[in-house]
């Protein structure tokens, strides 16, 4: 069984969607990791990608995922007591069960497995008291049929915005904000790791807090692109991030779970693996989505310059190449006001995204370069917005800290008027006096 599977693995590799070479990866079978994750969909998701991506690191593994539509601790659990032919194995990103189902001790018999990761289902995520006593069955059910396998957990994501605000068509909890319900799931995840005697920083696979960094701080869209016909390609449009209303990852998504997965498990840089959707991402946006995933798993910020997190950006219209903003790092003054740079990274700005002041308390105004900047409809909301010149230095602004030199435009626009009306009766009273001299002297004649 282990060899058909053995050359199964093979033939995907060859045909993934991720291009590498797998002759190139040194080592025999033993050097094989083994992954399996017991979880639904969502981890189908996120391991979608982590074979080919690992290969592209010069890395040979394998990943099972142990698939029942939504399953939850609870249900894994029964299951398992009843032997029941409930699952589909996915192997690599491919079902290889299909139409058939087998049982959760079928799974363990395919590997000695490396590591093995647990996960609650999707809805009930958000709330601890859903994961015991099962969290702890399923622990000892594991160590009984894999002893030597390191558990850990694998954080899952917080729905979209619409969605998680109760609009779903199968959850209807209704909470504050998506921000909200992932903090939620990330309490419930830490209180689960030391149920089991985990440690929360090592243990827990942070996709979650991927996937709402990219959405609260990178510019990507906290929504799906409908449609049940629609390509790969398509799902992805506008910056998307998930898939349809279940809140499945498109591509975009599931290459950052993946990219988590590969460095929170294996402890490699995914910014240098090879395997690249370039069908889908550019090269620049496939490696942001590295950046999201790297400064997840390592603390290390990353497209961060100054007080600006910002991104590779092309105007659609005009082919304009720069940057965009997507979010404010830095500390807002106490005035509330915050200048916007010309330029990051040497490129100038010619968009702001409206995750620029996301979840940002305290920004009043903004001082922005008098150039073409694509704002986005959110971006500004309730913040007002003043213009610097970008080429004149003498227009009453420092162009160094974005203030008016102590004095009041509304103060300056007053003395212009004034002394325009001034200039005006002057003239009008010239032109009389003008007027009736020069009459006067027709008289005199």
């Amino acid at each position: 069984m282990k060899k058909i599977i053995s050359i199964l693995l093979c033939i995907m590799l060859m045909l993934g969607t991720c291009c590498f070479s797998a002759s190139a990866v040194e080592g025999d079978e033993d050097d094989m990791v083994y992954v399996l994750a017991i979880g639904n969909s969502y981890s189908n998701n996120a391991v979608e990608y982590l074979t080919p991506i690992m290969y592209g690191l010069g890395k040979k593994m394998s990943v099972v995922s142990l698939y029942d539509d939504g399953c939850s601790l609870e249900r894994h659990v029964q299951w398992y007591k009843q032997n029941a032919e409930e699952y589909e194995f996915y192997l690599d990103g491919s079902n290889i069960s299909a139409p058939n189902k087998n049982t959760m001790r079928e799974v363990f018999e395919l590997y000695d497995y490396d590591y093995i990761t647990i996960q609650q289902g999707p809805g009930p995520a958000t709330t601890f008291s859903t994961y015991e006593p099962y969290l702890t069955e399923l622990y000892n059910i594991i160590k009984k049929h894999e002893p030597q396998a390191k558990i850990l957990i694998h954080q899952t994501w917080s729905f979209c915005e619409y969605d998680a605000l109760g609009n779903g068509p199968y959850w209807k909890v209704a909470y504050k904000s998506s921000l909200d319900m992932f903090e939620r799931i990330e309490s419930s995840y830490v209180k689960a790791a030391n149920k089991i005697g985990l440690d929360p920083e090592k243990d827990i696979i942070p996709v979650g807090k991927a996937i709402q960094l990219a959405k609260d701080e990178y510019g990507f869209g906290d929504y799906y692109i409908d449609g049940n016909n629609l390509s790969r390609y398509d799902k992805c449009a506008n910056g998307a991030i998930y898939n349809d209303s279940v809140d499945h990852l498109n591509a975009r998504g599931r290459y950052i779970a993946a990219c988590v997965w590969a460095e929170k498990i294996f402890g490699v840089d995914c910014r240098n693996t090879t395997c690249a959707e370039s069908g889908i991402f550019s090269d620049e946006e496939t490696m942001v989505l590295r950046q999201i995933a790297h400064e997840v798993v390592t603390g290390e910020v990353q497209c961060v310059e100054g007080d600006w997190r910002a991104v590779p950006y092309k105007n659609s219209e005009t082919q304009e190449e720069g940057v965009k903003l997507v979010h404010y790092m830095g500390e807002v003054p106490a005035d509330g006001v915050v200048k916007v740079p010309e330029q990051w990274g040497g490129k100038n700005i010619i968009a702001i995204d409206e995750t620029a002041f996301k979840y940002v308390d305290g920004v009043k105004k903004i001082i922005m370069p008098n150039t073409v900047v694509d704002i986005e409809e959110k971006a500004l909301k309730k913040i007002e917005s003043e213009y610097f010149s970008v080429s004149d230095k003498d227009n009453g602004k420092d162009k160094d800290n974005g203030k008016d030199n102590g004095k009041d435009n509304n103060g300056n626009l007053w003395i212009y008027i004034i002394i325009g009306a001034v200039v005006v009766i002057a003239g009008a009273i010239a032109f009389v006096l003008l007027k009736k001299k020069t009459a006067d002297k027709i008289k005199e004649k």
